[in-house]
């Protein structure tokens, strides 16, 4: 017989951790104002928020669907009807990380083992709108 653990490992390394469609778009690193992000730090985002949909968790209201007032310019291939943003934090994913600060990555469900990047963005100090962050090579 089996042990448990080994089934658990086996079944974890079956099912992936997902993956994130536009990655290849993603700078090695990214300036959102004046912090500088990894492209780790922005995949990992995606992942976690692709984590909490389907588990149908909402810590600190994230994620959230985005309605793109300002009219911001999504990535390739992005449903700009369904689009959806999460905290950005280096090195440490939201929720663990504390507050949710002010920098987001902005995504689409494609499955559940699946999420596309569409931007990276923070608010402005000035007036809360949001401004892209340059993160596409």
């Amino acid at each position: 017989m089996k042990s448990p653990v080994i089934l658990a490992v086996a079944l974890l390394s079956s099912i992936g951790l997902g993956d994130v469609l536009n990655s290849n778009l993603i700078k090695d690193s990214v300036t959102c104002e004046t912090e500088v992000f990894t492209k780790d730090d922005l995949v990992n985002a995606c992942l976690k928020a692709l984590e909490n949909h389907n588990a149908e968790r909402t810590p600190g209201g994230f994620p959230h669907y985005f309605s793109n007032l300002e009219g911001l310019g999504m990535a390739k291939d992005c449903d700009t009807t369904a689009l959806y943003e999460y905290p950005l934090l280096r090195t440490i994913p939201f929720p663990q990380g504390g507050s949710a600060g002010r920098k987001r990555v902005v995504v689409n469900w494609v499955s559940e083992t699946d999420v596309r990047i569409c931007a990276a963005m923070f608010h402005k100090k000035s007036d809360e709108k949001f401004q892209l962050c340059q993160w596409q090579k």
